[in-house]
């Protein structure tokens, strides 16, 4: 039985002390020479940190409501822009391609799960990020990144998907979600979103610690969290439990 590891909703109120510092720009490469642009938000010492992976067509820009709620709960956090999207459109040093996500073939979809991977590659050298264990938030395909990323990592003690998909543009979704282990996972899907909700069935079917949230209506992705702002608290909660794991 799918085991929910989100913390009780709690009403205290963060001290202000807890909250995280300004937004910093940040840039780093992948191991295939994309350069990728994020925005970092240091929190308190010791807080495990998040990194968020927007969806297709869209930028970091679309988590600052959440990073907002994040930041008051003083987490730390890195919301990336994907190769294609955004400032992240170019290769590094010699590789000078240019990267649009609208000529993408299903490979380059597949390749952005190592945009994740540098991200927390990034968080691990930075000496005032605590990184030794990760949180990875992903929406629609950019869950999908976030899931393949945490497979290969075990720094990652949890993922939340929005509007899943099993095969984005070809890239699979559930072999990587079957070998968290141990490691939690929350989905959150709209009521009217058959394709999502179907995946995020199987996905609490394969995934120990799994916990799905149904969200009235027919939003997708992001979107859900403008929709029903008690998800994002809900989101906080997750993070805040994988924090005392």
């Amino acid at each position: 039985m799918p085991t929910d590891r989100t913390s009780a909703p709690t009403n205290a109120q963060p001290e202000p002390s807890a909250a995280s510092g300004p937004p910093a720009e940040a840039l780093f490469t992948t191991d295939d020479g994309i350069a990728i642009s994020a925005t970092l938000r240091v929190g308190r010492s010791g807080s495990t940190p998040v990194v968020l992976v927007h969806q297709l067509a869209s930028d970091r820009s679309e988590w600052e409501p959440l990073v907002a709620k994040l930041a008051e709960a003083g987490v730390t956090t890195l919301a990336i822009d994907v190769r294609g999207h955004g400032r992240s459109t170019a290769g590094a040093g010699t590789n000078a391609r240019v990267y649009a996500y609208a000529a993408f073939r299903d490979s380059d979809w597949r390749d952005t799960q190592k945009d994740v991977r540098a991200a927390i590659e990034f968080l691990g050298q930075r000496a005032e990020v605590q990184a030794e264990h990760v949180v990875l938030i992903g929406s629609s395909i950019g869950g999908t990144a976030c899931l393949a990323a945490a497979a290969e990592d075990p720094r990652v003690s949890g993922v939340v998907v929005l509007s899943p998909g099993r095969a984005y543009h070809g890239f699979d979704a559930i072999l990587p979600a079957s070998r968290l282990g141990e490691r939690a996972l929350l989905v959150l899907h709209s009521s009217e979103e058959l394709p999502s909700q179907e995946t995020a069935e199987v996905l609490d079917r394969i995934v120990a610690h799994s916990t799905v949230r149904v969200v009235p209506g027919s939003a997708h992705g992001v979107a859900m969290l403008a929709e029903d702002e008690t998800q994002r608290d809900a989101i906080v909660e997750f993070v805040r439990a994988a924090q005392a794991h």
